[in-house]
Parts: C-alpha cells; sequence; structure tokens
C-alpha cells in the first residue's frame, strides 16, 4: 500500500501548497538557528556564524524546490499554473479571444454535430444487455410478406419456433413482424381515436433484449403460442409519457385495436426504442394477434408465410462461425421436414446453394445506414476541412499575438527559462483557448443535432433517432479540441522563442 500513502501525500501537497510553503520556510529557519547557535558556542562571532552556516546549508530556495519536486507534482503544478495565465492572457486580448472562440465553437460543433448523426446512425449500440451477443438471422434488408422457398431474409412463425426449440447455440430467440403496423386506435374511455404503431413480436422478445418493464411486465413466452387468445400490450415509455402523461395507474387502461381490447401489462424502459435505429413503435403485441390487429395479416399458422425476422442470442463460448454452422444445419432439415414443402428439383437445387448469414446485431438494424452512411462521411470530410481553415485562422492571429509579445518572452529567456519551458506554458494557453473553444462547440452541437434530424427527416415529426450527447461524442470532441491545439499552437509556440535577445 506504499503507493496509496504515496498517492495521498502528492494530493496532500497539490492542494495544501501555501502550507507546506509556510512549514518549509519555518524548518529552514529553525534548522538554520540551531546551526548558527551551534558555531557561536564553538566560539564564532555572530556574524561569521550566519556565513559559515549558510555556506554550509547551500541555495535554501533550490533546496526548497527540490523538495516540491520530491513532495508533489511539478508538471501538475506548472500546468495549473500556466492554466492560469494563459486564462488571464485570453482575458487581456478579448478581441482575439472572441474571434478564436467564435471560430472554434464553430468548427469543432460542426464536427462534433455531424459525428453525433454518424454515431447515432451507425455506431451506437442498443440499449440492451450484452449487445454484442446478439445475432440476426439473414442481412435484415427486407420487409413485407412472401412465400419464397429456401429464403433466407425472411421466415415463418412455425420454422421460428422449431429453430427455438432445436438450436444448440442460443440461450434465447427472439422473432419480429418485419412491418410496424400504423393504425388508428382508441385508448379507451376517449371518443377520439389516436396513431399508433404497433410492432408485433414474440412473447420472447424482451427476455433475449434483457430488458425489463418500469411498470407492470413484459410479455412473455406463453403470450404466443395460440392464435388470437392474448390481446396484452407494452407500451413504450415516450407513448406513456405522451398519451398517458405518465399515469402510475396506466396498467388499469385498456387499448382498442381494430376490433380487439388490450390490456396494457408493462411500460418499456424510456432508453429503449427497440432494435431498428430509426424507429420507436409506441406498442408490442404478441404475433399471435396478427390477424386481429389491423391491416390484420394472416399466416401466423402457415409453414411458408415469411414475415418475419429472427434474432438470437450467443450462448457463452459460442462463436459466430459455430452458430452459422448449426443453424444452417437447422435451416434445411426444418424446411425439409415441412409437410407442405414444394421440394421440386428447382427448390431443392435452390436449397443446396443457399447459407443462412449471421449478421451482428450489437448496433441494431436500420435502413438508415444505406440512407445516410455515404452522406454523413462526406459531411465530415467537409466540416474537418472547415475546422482545419479555422485553425489556420487562428495560427496567424497568434503568430501575431506573439509579436507583440516578443519583449516579455525575451525577458523570461534572459532570466533563465529555458524554449522548451515557454513552448510548454504557449501550448498550454493554446490548449485552454482549444477547451473553451470546444465546450462551446458542444453546446452548439447539441442544438444542431437537432436542427439537422428535422432537415433530414422530411416530414412533420422528425426520425426517433437518439442524437443526445454520449461517452463516446464526448471523447471525439475531446479528441479533436486536443487536436486543433496542437494545430493551431505548436507554430506560433516555437516561432515565439525563435528570439534575437540582444535586439529584442
Amino acid at each position: 500500500m506504499a503507493w496509496l500513502t504515496e498517492l495521498g501525500r502528492r494530493f496532500w501537497m497539490l492542494t495544501h501548497r501555501q502550507q507546506f510553503d509556510a512549514d518549509l520556510e519555518e524548518e529552514v529557519r529553525l534548522h538554520l538557528e540551531l546551526r548558527e547557535q551551534e558555531q557561536m558556542q564553538a566560539g564564532l562571532a555572530p556574524k561569521e556564524a550566519r556565513q559559515a552556516v549558510s555556506r554550509r546549508f547551500g541555495n535554501a530556495t533550490l533546496l526548497k524546490e527540490k523538495s516540491h519536486m520530491a513532495w508533489g507534482w511539478e508538471w501538475l503544478e506548472s500546468f495549473v499554473q500556466d492554466t492560469g495565465y494563459g486564462s488571464r492572457a485570453m482575458l487581456r486580448s478579448p478581441a482575439l479571444t472572441i474571434v478564436a472562440l467564435l471560430s472554434l465553437a464553430l468548427g469543432i460543433g460542426a464536427n462534433t454535430a455531424i459525428f453525433g448523426l454518424l454515431n447515432a446512425v451507425m455506431l451506437r449500440a442498443l440499449p440492451v444487455k450484452d449487445p454484442a451477443q446478439l445475432v440476426l438471422l439473414g442481412k435484415g434488408m427486407s420487409s413485407g410478406i412472401t412465400d419464397d422457398f429456401a429464403r433466407t431474409q425472411l421466415y415463418s412463425y412455425p420454422f421460428y419456433r422449431q429453430m427455438q426449440r432445436e438450436n444448440q447455440v442460443f440461450s434465447d430467440t427472439a422473432a419480429i413482424f418485419s412491418m410496424t403496423n400504423g393504425v388508428h386506435g382508441f385508448v379507451v374511455g376517449r371518443t377520439e381515436s389516436e396513431p399508433m404503431n404497433v410492432q408485433l413480436v414474440s412473447g420472447t422478445y424482451f427476455d433475449t433484449l434483457g430488458v425489463r418493464a418500469v411498470l407492470g411486465r413484459t410479455l412473455n413466452d406463453g403470450g404466443d403460442n395460440s392464435e388470437g387468445d392474448h390481446p396484452v400490450a407494452v407500451i413504450s415509455y415516450a407513448w406513456w409519457k405522451r398519451s398517458f402523461t405518465r399515469d402510475p395507474n396506466v396498467m388499469n387502461r385498456t387499448l382498442k385495436l381494430g376490433a380487439t381490447i388490450y390490456n396494457i401489462v408493462g411500460v418499456a424502459p424510456p432508453e429503449f426504442f427497440g432494435t431498428k435505429v430509426g424507429e420507436a413503435p409506441d406498442m408490442r403485441v404478441p404475433l399471435s394477434m396478427i390477424k386481429e390487429v389491423p391491416p390484420n395479416f394472416g399466416g401466423y399458422k402457415d409453414n411458408f408465410s415469411e414475415s418475419l425476422l429472427i434474432m438470437g442470442r450467443l450462448k457463452p463460448g459460442v462463436s459466430i462461425v459455430e452458430a452459422a454452422a448449426n443453424v444452417n444445419v437447422l435451416f434445411r432439415q426444418i424446411l425439409l421436414g415441412f409437410p407442405d414443402a414444394k421440394l421440386s428439383q428447382e427448390n431443392l437445387q435452390r436449397l443446396d446453394k443457399t447459407k443462412v448469414p449471421l449478421m451482428p446485431m450489437a448496433t441494431g438494424l436500420s435502413s438508415l445506414r444505406r440512407q445516410f452512411s455515404e452522406p454523413l462521411q462526406i459531411l465530415m470530410g467537409v466540416v474537418a476541412l472547415v475546422l482545419l481553415i479555422a485553425c489556420a485562422n487562428i495560427a496567424n492571429l497568434l503568430l501575431a499575438r506573439s509579436t507583440a509579445r516578443a519583449r516579455e518572452l525575451a525577458v523570461r529567456q534572459v532570466l533563465g527559462a529555458r524554449s522548451t519551458r515557454i513552448i510548454r506554458q504557449l501550448l498550454t494557453e493554446s490548449l485552454v483557448l482549444a477547451l473553451a473553444g470546444g465546450a462551446l462547440g458542444v453546446a452548439l452541437a447539441s442544438v444542431a443535432n437537432r436542427v439537422l434530424l428535422r432537415m433530414v427527416s422530411g416530414g412533420l415529426d422528425p426520425i426517433p433517432l437518439n442524437v443526445s450527447i454520449d461517452s463516446r461524442l464526448l471523447l471525439f470532441t475531446v479528441a479533436v479540441t486536443v487536436a486543433t491545439a496542437l494545430i493551431f499552437g505548436t507554430v506560433p509556440a516555437f516561432r515565439a522563442t525563435r528570439l534575437q535577445l540582444t535586439d529584442t
């Protein structure tokens, strides 16, 4: 635990610098007085004794500096001093500071805003338990209903049930109807209908994702094992807030979709939007109710009414390659085992050539990626160029400012300051300026993200996309800010130390 004691000692030194200096000053004074008394007792005159003690003790200032280095963090203390000095220097040049801050805020803010959209569409993990363990059968690029033989994008409900029972690689599986049903339903007790986006899912949907309700319960596996017998719904937190104003008694309310009354049994967590980025259904009901929810699709028991996406959670230690091998064996066995399978020569040849790909589901599904990934990458390059132009302009301003500070810097060098120390101070000043601009940029990006989202949505309601600031976005902003400080601060810092001291 010696390192912990050392760490505590250095932190104490950092926060009690004045007390340490006073104690050290008192200790040095007492030591000198004691030695002086010993010399006087040996027969020296007071003046001679003081001189002898001073010669033997050495440079007191140097010893104090060595004590600071031994007890504290010299680099951190220097950084704090440089930060304070840099902040005062910024206040002494308000015009330059305002221009630089506005340039940095626009450059860093634009980069943060575009990266925020890129992060939301392509990089952000699903708000579920261990999203890296989720995989999708197929590529998830199709929706609708088909009856094609040996299709690897969409699957029937009987196929899903057999895959659920017979696979050896998934701890949990779930099925999702590939389309969201946009209906006009009623909250029982109200006279006017409301638009509702309804998603049909298997009873294992929430358990597979590891999502728990904030109120009530989620769906269960028994909720879709018999057709039309389970009229229950789990509503989203956003819809609960919008339509029920967070009524804690919402479990006593019912909904009417088509001719069927549904009991609300739970409310999903606020961060959970589903598995498809850019879509946020208002409620989820069991797949067994597929014929009861408008527009009343059928095919619940049809072996080849293929309309479902199937996902699974890998068992611990099972790789995606091993899972794919097991799934493909079952895919062939299940299709050949259906009594109504059309085993023509053409279909059998197609089955022999078909392989079911497994796609990672960590970041969810999204049609927005195909639509926006390339434009966002191009925009990212454009705003990076804008930031480089801003850095060049700020570097020119700092070069002009360093000329005005030539006398100050020359005096510091004459007094003994090393070039590296001055460069470090000037880079710290640039970092302070960049951090202030970065903070303004984050504030600007938080507004710009929502404006951009409304612009690309193309409708009255924005795409339900989470563009809030998260840890990845903050790390990106910090990295951009530090890089920006180095870009616009390095050249002025090095140029400022190349002075002709005699002339200056």
